[in-house]
């Protein structure tokens, strides 16, 4: 008999933990496993990338309804008469302005989301609430299921998090999964009592399903000098570091240096970046080309890629730019000396004049880019040991 699996997910919008679950979606047996998908927003770049073996799970009304943003909540809450859901989406707002404006601090309120939305009714072998906060506190409160597991997919310590509130729902859990070494020993040093729970299973990739996205034409870019192409793929938002970015391309091009610096995103950052490129007077070499849902074919046009990242949880886009081939340049985060052996399958820079200067060198030497590719060419980037973990999870 097939198991029955549950994976709870906010949205799938573009994000390494998002990719993440539509590779791992692909990669499954379902000759043994029956397959449901919970999604808060059933919406986002990646949705068509779902598994056609994978029910996706209908959003009930009522936590359809409270889950908007505030207006439109408490709009449809009145017309449709659910005035108890209504005063607890007003006590909602209270609390989130409160602790946003005053206390300086992330609000959640999962003690009154939760009641908008009833237990599923259906019961689950394994539920997995496969990103951290909102998807597990789901998992634990509203889901039957012998056994239920935590995916944490970022380094716990880089986040705002209610450390009192998790410790809470972690107790429900059978399992934690984090995708680094570096995020498990973070865990284990906020929450020691669930050291035995912890454990690591990367974030799964699929070099075939990469290397045949790559092969997309690009038709939104002309290049038609003969500049070196830098590339990174990421959100734009502050942990990234794409403001570390354009400060690097500025000093670059002081040197006299000639490239073009694409990067593939959004977030909530873009106003403030683009202005930042606008008064460096970077606007034609350093370009923000908006987020892709196939971002492979400009990972694979370019010579070199860049991840400037403060922090990871594991830094899927390093992994994907290794199957690729790609002369990587990323900072010291732990994440990515896990991934990278420096000098030999990319470089790592410890500051912002180390990135300038290694930067540099790699857009000067044709020769050493193409030796890092070849190193990468000699790694097996096939992770199906991963897999296997989750087979024995599952």
């Amino acid at each position: 008999m097939k198991k029955k699996i549950l994976f709870v997910m906010e949205s799938l919008g573009i994000g390494g933990a998002e990719k993440s679950l539509v590779t791992l979606l692909s990669q499954l047996d379902y000759s043994k496993y029956d397959v449901d998908l919970f999604l808060f927003y059933p919406k986002g770049e990646f949705m068509d990338l779902i598994s056609e073996e994978v029910n996706l799970l209908d959003v009930p009304e009522d936590f359809n309804s409270f889950i908007l943003n505030p207006k439109e909540s408490i709009k449809q809450l009145i017309k449709r008469g659910k005035f108890r859901l209504f005063i607890y989406k007003i006590i909602w707002v209270v609390n989130l302005y409160f602790n946003k404006f005053i206390l300086n601090k992330e609000y959640i309120g999962w003690n009154i989301i939760k009641k908008s939305v009833k237990p599923v009714e259906k019961e689950y072998d394994v539920a997995i609430g496969f990103l951290e906060k909102k998807s597990i506190y789901f998992t634990v409160d509203k889901v039957k299921a012998k056994k239920k597991v935590g995916w944490i997919h970022i380094d716990y310590a880089k986040i705002e998090h209610n450390h009192k509130v998790d410790t809470h729902y972690f107790k429900f859990l059978n399992n934690i999964i984090t995708v680094s070494e570096h995020c498990k020993d973070v865990l284990i040093d906020e929450f020691p009592q669930y050291k035995e729970k912890i454990e690591v299973i990367q974030n799964i990739i699929s070099p075939k399903l990469i290397n045949n996205m790559s092969n997309k034409e690009v038709k939104d870019i002309n290049f038609i000098d003969d500049s070196i192409i830098i590339c990174t793929v990421c959100r734009l938002t502050v942990q990234k570091g794409i403001d570390i970015a354009i400060e690097c391309c500025e000093q670059l091009i002081k040197k006299g240096l000639k490239f073009k610096w694409i990067v593939v995103g959004d977030g909530s950052e873009r106003s403030k970046l683009q202005k930042m490129i606008n008064e460096k007077g970077l606007k034609d070499i350093f370009i923000l080309i908006g987020s892709r849902s196939n971002p492979y074919p400009y990972m694979k046009m370019c010579d070199i890629y860049v991840q400037p990242s403060r922090w990871e949880g594991f830094g899927i886009t390093v992994a994907e730019a290794k199957v690729l081939n790609k002369p990587i340049v990323a900072s010291n985060i732990p994440e990515f000396v896990e991934q990278i052996e420096d000098e030999k399958t990319g470089m790592i820079y410890v500051d912002k004049q180390d990135m300038v200067n290694k930067m540099d060198y790699i857009i000067r030497n044709k020769n050493t880019r193409q030796i890092l590719s070849s190193n990468l060419k000699n790694i097996d980037m096939n992770n199906n040991y991963e897999l296997e973990k989750l087979e024995k999870l599952l």
